[in-house]
């Protein structure tokens, strides 16, 4: 009887103890999914500009997205450009690229980091990136609009100078930029848009970028490349359209095998 006691009391304390953790663990996350007010404070802790000289020459963390979107912009030692959403969880970053070339996409997606100073450390299987935290970043001067920059209180606008860097002119404030007519489109409506074009690529890769599955699925829209048509050529400005003139005319000689003859092109 008294053993029998002992694992009734036994049983009850387990429940009990059982039924706490689990309301603990509930206060503790969210409902519906929702983010919690931490991980918001550390997106906005995060948000800014940096600066590396590794694989991430330029990155941008910015919260002033159309709609409050929390939006990235990343320039790559490629030289290209990669944007896309950014979400903070604890001490994983998450850059979800739209537009990232399959060699790259190694270099986005959930990476864990660290904040010492004024460094971001990024650690990432196989590779670290330090990037300094600086007061703004750019390429274009609609880089500077993502940013918090301070300014001083005078209607103007920003420009991004030689140096990369967002500065202030008091003036006339120029219309706003236009908006991305393919950010953030589902794929059909991109097919749809003219002057747009989807892009495509393998739904995972290894965190080197050297595996890849063997599947290709939609990663986002980005507005078309221009195409150039090829300049025409010619002997002499008898053979180009009306208005343009031929290189020869100029002095400019791009031999034809060993004929001694000269052709150029048509230009204006």
């Amino acid at each position: 009887m008294f053993t029998r006691k002992l694992l009734v009391l036994a049983a009850s304390f387990s429940i009990s103890s059982l039924v706490a953790l689990t309301g603990c663990s509930t206060e503790a996350g969210t409902d519906d999914g929702e983010i919690s007010e931490s991980n918001l404070d550390a997106t906005r802790a995060l948000a800014g500009s940096y600066k590396g000289h590794g694989e991430i020459r330029g990155l941008i963390l910015g919260t002033n997205g159309p709609d409050g979107a929390k939006r990235f912009i990343a320039d790559i030692r490629s030289g290209e450009r990669v944007t896309g959403t950014f979400a903070v969880t604890g001490n994983r970053l998450t850059l979800d690229a739209e537009n990232a070339p399959p060699r790259a996409a190694a270099l986005f997606g959930v990476i864990s980091f660290s904040v010492e100073g004024e460094w971001l450390v990024l650690r990432q299987p196989r590779m670290w990136q330090w990037l300094q935290k600086v007061d703004s970043y750019c390429s274009v001067d609609a880089d500077c609009e993502l940013q918090n920059v301070i300014h001083p209180e005078c209607l103007g606008r920003f420009t991004c100078s030689e140096a990369r860097t967002c500065e202030w002119s008091c003036g006339t404030q120029p219309p706003p930029p236009p908006v991305d007519p393919c950010s953030g489109l589902e794929e059909e409506a991109c097919k749809a848009n003219p002057d747009c074009q989807p892009n495509y690529g393998p739904s995972l890769c290894s965190p080197d970028g050297l595996i890849c599955t063997q599947d290709i699925v939609y990663k986002g829209c980005a507005p078309k490349t221009p195409t150039t048509e090829p300049a025409q050529a010619c002997f002499s400005s008898d053979d180009c359209p009306a208005g343009k003139h031929c290189t020869t005319d100029d002095g400019a000689c791009d031999p034809v095998w060993m004929l001694p003859v000269c052709t150029g092109v048509c230009v204006d």
